[in-house]
């Protein structure tokens, strides 16, 4: 086998949901696409997600999202992507494969991403680690905070996260499901709003804007996990009174706690809505998985508070982008973020 890579800047004009068609030249269906919006000066933020159902050997399909959560509708949209395909290599006459002869040792494989963190400057263990991130002058200016958060150890995790920056970041985990399907460990990078030394925080409604723009990676097809924004509101972890409000943003073999209530859109998109009886934990799935893109998370929690799940004045603690590990498939694997901002305005 040998890996096709093919990178690219190009464009497509997008129709009225925001859908696009990008044309490829790797001449094999892609394993694997990253996009990066490309944004000419004076136009507004968006971003862009792959439609995973749709790649073909010729093209794949794309949807930009403006940074309000509403569809850039029939616009011309600038990406940038990188696409990659495993293809099997048939032996030529001058190349034999010759089972007596190993050949040159082939070179460990490394990362071709340019936003994949491969030098980090911290580097925390299983138990240990977690601590200020900085990224001065950049958004908000708030600072970010980075952690393994081991918070529920069934005794079969170890894990590495190795932080280049709040943007660059990965985790190498090993963990098992026990039967009970538990969350294992949050690995995340978070900004708190909440005082630590008098527990006071903001309203709410002091923020009209709460951005929010990610990207990520990870291990495929298998083990149990999810990609997902963690806000505390009203609190953060077992305060009384507290909301935790998920965003799954991307999943595999996992449920999110209390029942489904049904689907509903926020944002421009669809997700399936979930919430414990008392609506102290409430998690929105994405219908479509979503390995990147942006979304403003006071849209959720003006959703929550409209539909009488949450009251209007409450206050924000803590908001967070990771990825909550149960079951790795009996091997260490890897979840990288490859862009991650997060704001308040």
């Amino acid at each position: 086998m040998s890996t096709r890579l093919e990178r690219k800047a190009t464009s497509c004009t997008t129709d009225a949901d925001g859908y696009g068609v990008i044309q490829h030249g790797l001449g094999v269906a892609p394993d694997e696409i990253l996009l990066t919006p490309r944004i000419p000066a004076g136009q507004k933020h968006f971003s862009v997600s792959v439609v995973t159902s749709s790649y073909t050997t010729s093209q794949f399909k794309v949807r930009a999202v403006n940074h309000d959560g509403t569809p850039r509708a029939n616009m011309k949209t600038f990406i940038t992507y990188q696409a990659t395909a495993e293809v099997s290599v048939e032996p030529g006459p001058e190349d034999p494969q010759d089972p007596q002869d190993p050949g040159e040792p082939e070179e460990p494989e490394q990362p071709t991403n340019p936003l994949v963190c491969t030098n980090p400057q911290f580097t925390w263990s299983t138990r240990s680690g977690g601590g200020a991130v900085h990224a001065d002058g950049v958004g908000d200016g708030k600072q970010y905070y980075g952690s393994p958060n081991l918070w529920n150890d069934n005794g079969t995790v170890t894990m590495t996260m190795g932080v280049c920056s709040h943007r660059s970041w990965y985790v190498r985990a090993t963990a098992k499901n026990l039967g009970d399907g538990a969350v294992l460990c949050y690995p995340n990078m978070h900004k708190d709003w909440i005082n630590w030394s008098n527990r006071q925080m903001p309203l709410l409604s002091n923020y009209s804007r709460l951005p929010l723009r990610w990207q990520h990676d990870g291990p495929g097809n298998v083990g149990i996990w999810n990609w997902a924004v963690d806000a505390w509101i009203n609190g953060v972890g077992n305060d009384n009174g507290v909301t935790e409000l998920m965003i799954w943003t991307e999943y595999k073999t996992q449920r999110p706690a209390g029942s489904n209530r049904g689907r509903v859109t926020v944002g421009g998109r669809e997700w399936d809505l979930w919430t414990t009886g008392s609506n102290d934990i409430v998690s929105y799935v994405a219908v479509q998985p979503l390995k990147s893109g942006s979304m403003d998370v006071k849209h959720f929690t003006d959703h929550l508070i409209s539909t009488g799940r949450m009251r209007s004045d409450s206050r924000l603690g803590q908001i967070g982008y990771g990825v909550e590990i149960v079951d790795t498939g009996g091997a260490e694997r890897r979840f990288d973020v490859l862009d991650l901002q997060i704001d308040g305005f």
